[in-house]
């Protein structure tokens, strides 16, 4: 009898108290870094949001979050199937655009918003993190295929189970229905999937994250007028960004209609962020200066994590690029463009 191995948990759980650890180190080091330093009071005393500023707020969001959809959506309408060059040129827009948002964006956003130090650990959290996850979906991957590959030699026998007597076929009914709580992993793995495509997913989730909650504290704290203005440059940094992931998901070997569907949950993410903001902002009033540090703090460690992040999956991305297609001058043709589109 065959069972499945049970390491991939035992390290996931090995990755959860390990990170959960390294959080709690960074909070140290940005408490430590804080303290003894005044807090500058550069938060507005005015009127507290309404319900009209919220709903802009979750509107503006879910327009970014559309805009970015339909994009991919022409590019898919236009992609002709099969055609690697395509894919890979998307990839190389996609994995410049990424080390230009991180290099030239996240993290100097992140060293003026806080501590350099604080920052700085908050990078590296990002890059452990998404290295994490690499083992991990990999260590899924393996897993899921050693499982179908039972399931396989199981069905097998199936027939010659049935014809012997109904006990054997009752067990074997049982594990078929046993078999059906990894249908999902099955769907997934079905193709093969490069596990960059589930890190850019990743990292384009919790940057989603962050524009979510910027854009609500923009509508929060700032008004109606600077809360359109933060959407309007968030759709034009996001708009290449996502057409990019596209490329990278197809590249990845999604079908046109799974790299659209985990495109639309990763933008819906930021529709999520703004709503629980402003439940935030309900709790503890938009005025008040908890909201300004714990703003700026938040958003300062989450642009470092992201950019740690985007260069783990970009520069990961090139690595195996390279290393299957060779170090072309197209390719940083490609690279140099994504990078100036981000900037």
């Amino acid at each position: 009898m065959h069972r499945r191995p049970r390491r991939p948990i035992a390290r996931a759980w090995a990755h959860v108290v390990t990170y959960a650890l390294v959080l709690a180190l960074v909070d140290v080091a940005i408490a430590h870094g804080h303290h003894g330093h005044h807090e500058s009071d550069h938060h507005d005393h005015g009127a507290d949001w309404t319900g009209g500023d919220a709903a802009r707020a979750v509107l503006a969001s879910t327009i970014v979050s559309l805009a970015s959809l339909a994009a991919c959506a022409c590019i898919a309408a236009r992609f002709v199937t099969g055609v690697e060059a395509s894919a890979r040129a998307l990839s190389d827009l996609a994995n410049g655009a990424m080390l230009g948002d991180a290099l030239g964006h996240q993290l100097p956003s992140a060293l003026a918003g806080g501590d350099a130090r604080a920052a700085a650990m908050w990078c590296v959290v990002g890059v452990l993190a998404f290295q994490g996850l690499e083992s991990l979906i990999l260590e899924m991957k393996a897993s899921a295929n050693a499982t179908r590959g039972t399931r396989t030699r199981a069905g097998r026998g199936v027939s010659r189970d049935a014809s012997r007597g109904p006990s054997r076929s009752r067990s074997t009914a049982r594990a078929k229905r046993g078999s059906a709580m990894t249908a999902i992993a099955d769907a997934l793995t079905a193709r093969d999937i490069a596990t960059s495509g589930w890190l850019n997913l990743f990292a384009d989730a919790v940057h989603n994250l962050t524009d979510g909650v910027i854009i609500a504290v923009a509508f929060a704290r700032r008004g109606r007028a600077a809360g359109w203005a933060t959407a309007r440059a968030a759709l034009l940094h996001e708009l290449p960004q996502e057409i990019g992931d596209y490329g990278v998901l197809r590249h990845a070997g999604f079908t046109d209609i799974q790299a659209l569907g985990f495109n639309l949950l990763s933008a819906l993410v930021a529709v999520v962020a703004t709503a629980l903001t402003f439940i935030f902002l309900a709790c503890v009033g938009a005025s008040s200066p908890v909201v300004g540090v714990s703003a700026a703090a938040v958003s300062a460690a989450v642009e470092a994590f992201c950019a740690g992040g985007f260069l783990t999956v970009a520069l990961g991305a090139l690595t195996e690029d390279v290393r299957a297609h060779g170090f072309t001058r197209s390719t940083v043709v490609r690279v140099l463009v994504g990078v100036r589109v981000a900037l």
